[in-house]
């Protein structure tokens, strides 16, 4: 719980600034790195973000499926300079483009970041993870 609340108020804290990366999620908290990979529940072939430890996907599935926070999609270019200003890997794989109806064949990555404010374009229940 204690965790959930963090990362909510670090997000909060950073709202007037675009959100939060993954990469800042990951420098801030430490302990969330692990071996799992978040993942579209839309097309297990999109990539949210690698190396984030069991607790922190449950997490953030918690606060995803509260609707605490959302995940706000980035132009493919700027979220590749963003994710490598604030200090982390960007997934060796491409990025995510213009989706096909039926889904990727090839994992492909799609540069988001956390907000506390609701996406015009997207709906919460799109973007759950496993």
């Amino acid at each position: 719980m204690e965790l959930k609340n963090d990362m909510v108020h670090f997000i909060s804290e950073r709202e007037d600034k675009g959100g939060v990366s993954f990469a800042q999620l990951n420098k801030r908290f430490p302990g969330i790195r692990g071996n799992e990979t978040m993942v579209s529940s839309n097309d297990p072939n999109v990539i949210l973000w690698q190396g984030l430890s069991k607790e922190a996907v449950a997490t953030l599935n918690d606060l995803f499926r509260e609707g605490l926070i959302y995940l706000h999609p980035m132009p493919d270019s700027w979220g590749i300079l963003i994710y490598i200003v604030d200090g982390g890997r960007v997934p060796g794989c491409p990025v995510v483009r213009r989706r096909p109806k039926t889904g990727y064949k090839t994992p492909h990555w799609l540069p988001v970041m956390l907000r506390i404010e609701k996406a015009q374009i997207m709906s919460r229940k799109e973007h759950y993870v496993a």
